[in-house]
C-alpha cells in the first residue's frame, strides 16, 4: 500500500512540476554537460512517451476486442473487465494473464464451463497475439496522419458564382 501511495504522489508531482524538476537536475551539471543532458533528456522523454502511447493503444484495442467477445458470449460485467484489460496492458508479462484469469473466472461463475472455455479461447487466441500489436500500430499511424493533415476544402467553394 505504501508503494502505491508513493507512485501516486510521484506521478502527481512529476506531471505538475516535471519541467522544473528537470531544469533543476540539468542545472546541477557542469556547463559543458548541460546541452548534452538536455538533448538526451528530450530523447528519453520522447521514447518513453511513445512507449506509453503504444501500450495505451494496445490496451485500448485489447479491451475493445475482448469486450466485444464477452458481449457475444454473454458474460456479465463487460465494462469492468474491459477497464481491467486496459490497465493490465501497462503491467508487463503478467497483466494480460491476470486480466484474462479474472474474465475466465467471472465467465465460469456466471455461465458455466462452456462460457469459461469460450472466454479462455477469446483471451488466449493465437490470432489475437499476432494481430493486437500490428492493429494498434496501424491505428496509431492512421490517427497521426489524420491529426496532422489539414481539413479538406469544401466542394461548395469550387462552384462558380451565379452570374
Amino acid at each position: 500500500m505504501t508503494g502505491l501511495i508513493i507512485v501516486v504522489l510521484l506521478t502527481f508531482f512529476l506531471l505538475k512540476d516535471g519541467e522544473r524538476m528537470w531544469a533543476y537536475v540539468v542545472r546541477l551539471m557542469g556547463r559543458r554537460a548541460r546541452d548534452d543532458s538536455e538533448a538526451i533528456g528530450r530523447r528519453v522523454y520522447a521514447a518513453l512517451a511513445g512507449y506509453v502511447r503504444g501500450i495505451a493503444l494496445v490496451g485500448l484495442v485489447d479491451a475493445l476486442l475482448i469486450g466485444i467477445a464477452l458481449v457475444i458470449i454473454g458474460v456479465p460485467l463487460v465494462v469492468p473487465l474491459m477497464i481491467i484489460t486496459f490497465f493490465a496492458a501497462f503491467v508487463p508479462l503478467i497483466g494480460a494473464f491476470v486480466a484474462g484469469l479474472v474474465a475466465v473466472l467471472i465467465a465460469l461463475v456466471s455461465g458455466g464451463l462452456v462460457d469459461a472455455v469460450l472466454v479462455l479461447g477469446a483471451m488466449g487466441g493465437i490470432v489475437g497475439v499476432f494481430l493486437a500489436v500490428p492493429v494498434a500500430g496501424i491505428v496509431s499511424v492512421i490517427l497521426d496522419f489524420a491529426r496532422d493533415r489539414p481539413a479538406p476544402e469544401s466542394p461548395l467553394l469550387d462552384e462558380p458564382a451565379p452570374g
